[in-house]
This record gives C-alpha cells, structure tokens and sequence, in this order.
C-alpha cells in the first residue's frame, strides 16, 4: 500500500478535528455522569444551552477563549504545548 503524506494544512485539520471530538466527548460524559441538560451545562460555562449543544454534535460556534478553556477543564481535558519534548520534567 502507498504511503500518503499529509500537507501541514491537512495534519492540523485533523488534529482539531480530534480535539473536538474529545471535548464533545469529554462534555457527554459530564452531562450523563452529572444528569445535567444542555441549558444547565451551558450556565456553567457562561454560554447558552443552544451554544453547548452545537458544540457536543461537533460544530464550531464562535466564543471568546476564556469560555474554550473554561469548556475544556469542564470536559476534563488541559492544554500543553505541542514543540515540548514529551516526558520531560517526568
């Protein structure tokens, strides 16, 4: 089988793709485990419950980053930069 290399737009698509998905994810099981609505997830987050609901079937809605991080910590996940070795510091 041929190998396929990716052009760098590609590979960054791909990787936000994958991070949406853990944050929708990430987001589902909060909901379930906290039996929590769309309406009271998106309080908590200071969005609406509309906004949240879009953003756990994988679109993008356009927010300031101080609501991304406070989604992503409610989805359980952390940002770390990509050019650090990994393992270090472990």
């Amino acid at each position: 089988m041929p190998r396929v290399y990716l052009t760098a737009e590609q590979r960054e698509a791909a990787a936000i793709e994958r991070t949406k998905e853990m944050l929708s994810d990430g987001l589902a099981v909060r909901k379930r485990r906290n039996r929590q609505t769309y309406a009271e997830m998106g309080r908590d987050a200071g969005i609406t419950g509309q906004t949240m609901s879009r953003l756990m079937a994988g679109q993008d809605p356009k927010m300031p980053v101080s609501q991304v991080l406070r989604l992503l910590r409610m989805a359980g996940l952390t940002v770390s930069r990509r050019n650090e070795p990994v393992g270090e510091g472990e």
